[in-house]
């Protein structure tokens, strides 16, 4: 395997592993089929984190809007990304491989990861601008700890 074709797969996976679902045990949970499904995804976890916070009401509200507003761009993202997927898989499985196919759908899933980590950057300086200093520094001690476990 060429590195050109190594760094698509890679792009590709990447990006796929970003906007999908994460894969459970042997079968991978179905990915949400709907914005709602979607924003449902998204606020599994806000409960909890809206405990630690001690979120107000206006706060909940304003969180569960934020959500409304990102889902239909996150599925649209995962819907796309299932598609680039599918055209890598046809494009690997072919006879003969088309280095200039990969690199259009390398192209392809490094836009997509960009738009999408823009979205998400976006939707993280909204939702910072709904909690206090002080609730944002207890959330970011939180990811902290559950994303590098400081």
């Amino acid at each position: 395997m060429t590195g050109r074709i190594a760094r698509i797969l890679v792009t590709t996976a990447v990006a796929a592993a970003v906007v999908a679902t994460t894969a459970g045990a042997c079968r991978k949970p179905a990915d949400p089929s709907n914005a709602s499904e979607m924003k449902e995804k998204i606020s599994k976890g806000s409960g909890l984190m809206l405990w630690k916070l001690d979120a107000t009401k206006d706060q909940e509200k304003r969180l569960d809007r934020l959500f409304d507003g990102v889902a239909p761009d996150f599925l649209a993202y995962q819907q796309e990304s299932k598609a680039i997927q599918r055209k890598v898989m046809t494009a690997l499985e072919a006879e003969t491989i088309d280095d200039a196919e990969l690199n259009r759908l390398q192209a392809s899933a490094t836009a997509l990861f960009d738009r999408y980590m823009k979205r998400l950057v976006q939707a993280a300086r909204d939702a910072a601008g709904i909690f206090t200093l002080d609730q944002r520094r207890k959330l970011i001690k939180v990811w902290r700890e559950w994303e590098f476990g400081e």
